[in-house]
C-alpha cells in the first residue's frame, strides 16, 4: 500500500487523523499534515491556528465546522509572517441568502477570520494546500458572520 514517509504516517484508505480544537490557540507542523481539524465547541475566547511553512509544497489541512457554533469570539486561521494566502472560499450569508465569492489581496492577505457573534453552520469547510510558496485556500462556508481576508 502507498504512503507518503515524508508527512503523513498513515496509508491510503486508512482513518483519516484529526483534531478536535476546542479551545487555545494552536500551532500546526509539516508532520500535522492531512490532519482534519475540527472546529467543535463553543469557545470561550478567540483561537488563532498558524499553519506551517507553505514551502513544503503538498502540506494540506481541512478546517470543518462540525457543530453549530453561535459564540461571540473570532476563530482565525493564518498563515506564517511573510506568507500569503491565495486561492477562493465560497461564503454563504445566511441571513442575506446570497452567496459570495471571496478571494484574498495576493498582495499582503494571510489571516482569514470568522468574527464573534457568529452562526456558522455545521459542514462549513476550508481546505489549505501549501504550493511551495503560498498557502491556497478553498472552502464553503455558511454563516450569519463577518468573513474576511487580511
Amino acid at each position: 500500500m502507498a504512503t507518503n514517509a515524508n508527512l503523513n504516517k498513515q496509508p491510503i484508505g486508512l482513518v483519516k487523523q484529526t483534531l478536535a480544537l476546542s479551545s487555545g490557540d494552536k500551532t500546526l507542523v509539516d508532520t500535522d499534515s492531512g490532519t482534519t481539524i475540527l472546529f467543535d465547541t463553543e469557545l470561550a475566547a478567540a483561537q488563532t491556528v498558524t499553519l506551517p511553512s507553505a514551502g513544503t509544497a503538498g502540506l494540506n489541512f481541512r478546517f470543518i465546522w462540525s457543530v453549530s457554533h453561535d459564540a461571540n469570539f473570532d476563530r482565525i486561521i493564518q498563515a506564517p509572517a511573510g506568507e500569503l494566502f491565495i486561492g477562493n472560499v465560497l461564503y454563504h450569508d445566511s441571513d442575506a441568502a446570497t452567496i459570495v465569492d471571496t478571494q484574498p489581496d495576493a498582495s499582503d492577505d494571510r489571516i482569514l477570520t470568522l468574527q464573534g457573534e457568529s452562526d456558522v453552520e455545521p459542514g462549513s469547510w476550508v481546505d489549505a494546500y501549501a504550493d511551495g510558496t503560498s498557502w491556497v485556500l478553498t472552502g464553503c462556508v455558511s454563516a450569519v458572520v463577518t468573513f474576511a481576508f487580511t
